[in-house]
């Protein structure tokens, strides 16, 4: 399946690796020469990380924090050519994940309640934008990051 595609699509999964570059390279592989690769990871450099890290520690643990800086510097280190690297989004609450398996019943129920207020809260915010314009897609407010890059040139384990 190595160049076999003309675009991929990752969705939170290489700020999971501490070699965030390599992980590039290796999803890479899959796109054909001047493919696309769309990368989407949450923002944990900004406001959702803290309360990701203050409502379930154990989720924020698994993350490796990504700003769009780190994101573009990554992009370049795999030897992609980036198309574009900025923050997604400019609030929502609802990416925070309150989940915890091992709560018990009220646990479960509290945390189930705070994403009920999260998700008011995100609602507000954009019934806002309605009207005043779009909140600012920062670091601090944006749940996301996405990078937008084409494969650069690169051989397969099959054409060495």
């Amino acid at each position: 399946m190595l160049e076999a595609f003309d675009a991929v699509i990752s969705i939170g999964v290489i700020e999971h690796f501490e070699d965030t570059a390599g992980v590039l390279r290796a999803i890479g592989r899959f796109v054909k020469p001047s493919g696309v690769i769309v990368t989407i990871i949450p923002n944990m450099t900004g406001l959702m990380g803290r309360i990701q890290k203050f409502v379930n520690r154990a989720v924020y643990d698994i993350h490796v924090p990504l700003d769009h800086r780190a994101l573009i510097e990554a992009h370049r280190a795999a030897g992609l050519n980036l198309l574009d690297c900025n923050y997604l989004m400019g609030f929502n609450l609802m990416v925070v994940n309150t989940r915890n398996e091992r709560a018990g019943f009220v646990g479960r129920t509290l945390r189930k309640m705070l994403s009920y207020a999260f998700m008011a809260v995100s609602h507000l915010v954009w019934a806002v934008e309605r009207f005043s314009g779009p909140f600012p897609r920062t670091q601090r407010w944006s749940p996301l990051v996405i990078a937008v890059a084409r494969s650069g040139d690169h051989e397969t384990s099959a054409s060495a």
